[in-house]
């Protein structure tokens, strides 16, 4: 992510997983929530914020082998 904001921000992305036309699971990420942080750098100067990062916020295991559309 490489975002800059005035105030609070709140961000959700929305995934869905299909396979052969049929939708397995429906995700919703907090991309804030995040397992993993690598490289980041906030900063925060009178209510403007930049914020640069990476993350792992989910992960997903499939029991069939297959062409999965997201």
């Amino acid at each position: 992510m490489d975002l800059e904001y005035d105030g609070n921000i709140e961000l959700r992305h929305y995934l869905e997983v299909s396979l052969e036309d049929e939708v397995l699971k429906e995700i919703e990420i907090d991309p804030f929530n995040k397992n993993v942080t690598l490289n980041e750098v906030k900063k925060s100067i009178n209510g403007n914020t930049k914020w640069k990062f990476s993350g792992k916020s989910k992960e997903i295991t499939f029991d069939k082998d297959g062409k999965y559309t997201f």
